[in-house]
């Protein structure tokens, strides 16, 4: 790996300056450059989070601590753009969000090619072309999967996460699709349901952890998107069997423990309902 990597600034990726812009809020992935935030805040808060839910579930409170930081930095800048660029102690390349931008451009595209004028076709294609180049610098050949940028250091975060894989999502992965798919046979040989947001045999799996090893139907489903859109049907389709049978058996939750199956978070989550639908609903 190069000691410095290329930032995306003007690449087509997007940075972040927050864990909670991912949606995967305490999730491995962050581990490193969250470690450098400091734990002080200017005043006290009170989380909600774990009146509803069991604090073994969710994450831990020195990671809230600077979470709220953050916010108390970003805050003070008045939230202008690029204050909050260069005030922000946290940055970092997300796969997901970057992969998920880029499935929504192929469906932009799509959309132009049927409906838009020459210039926005053109437009959205060299966006995507630069953002493919980009990601591919990301990819990890020896962990088989893509992984995060932090912005400060210039670093490649070395870290195995479900988001990493997501890529397959987007149709980014090319000739890695194949090496992808075997990766998640290994962590699905590993677990009772798939897809755990962390493999078991990683140090940082928390089976019931939040994004720390759960599996959340929406990863699912866009990771069986994937593989089938890859070419990869078997391992789809035991992703898409697993899901379905953890919200059979525990009712629409937002995660699941990979290990026994056990519901956990919220009780009646929209996203696990979304997906139950798109998989069970007949085809008009």
């Amino acid at each position: 790996m190069p000691k410095h990597l290329p930032v995306p600034v003007g690449s087509g990726l997007v940075g972040m300056l927050h864990p909670w812009e991912s949606g995967m809020d305490n999730s491995p992935a962050w581990d490193e450059p969250i470690a450098r935030i400091p734990r002080t805040t200017k005043g006290k808060y009170r989380r909600r989070d774990t009146g509803f839910v069991d604090q073994a579930q969710r994450p831990r409170q020195d990671d809230y601590d600077r979470y709220m930081h953050l916010v108390e930095t970003y805050r003070d800048t008045g939230w202008e753009p690029a204050a909050l660029w260069k005030a922000a102690p946290f940055k970092v390349t997300d796969i997901a969000t970057n992969a998920i931008l880029h499935r929504a451009d192929c469906d932009l595209a799509a959309l132009a090619e049927r409906f838009g004028p020459l210039d926005d076709r053109a437009a959205i294609a060299a966006r995507m072309a630069k953002r493919a180049a980009a990601m591919a610098k990301l990819w990890n050949e020896s962990r088989k999967l893509y992984q995060p940028l932090d912005l400060i250091t210039g670093q490649r975060l070395d870290v195995v996460a479900s988001s990493g894989l997501l890529p397959l999502f987007a149709g980014l992965t090319g000739a890695d699709d194949a090496a992808m798919a075997e990766e998640l046979r290994r962590w699905m040989r590993g677990v009772k349901f798939g897809v755990p947001t962390v493999p078991a045999d990683s140090p940082r799996f928390e089976p019931r952890r939040y994004w720390r090893g759960p599996v959340w139907a929406i990863v699912n489903w866009m990771l069986a998107d994937g593989l089938t859109r890859a070419g990869e049907s078997a391992i789809a389709g035991r992703v898409r069997e697993d899901t379905l049978k953890l919200i059979d058996q525990h009712g629409f939750c937002e995660y699941f423990d990979p290990t026994d199956g056990t519901g956990l978070g919220g009780g009646t989550f929209t996203w696990t309902a979304a997906v139950y639908l798109m998989w069970t609903a007949p085809v008009s």
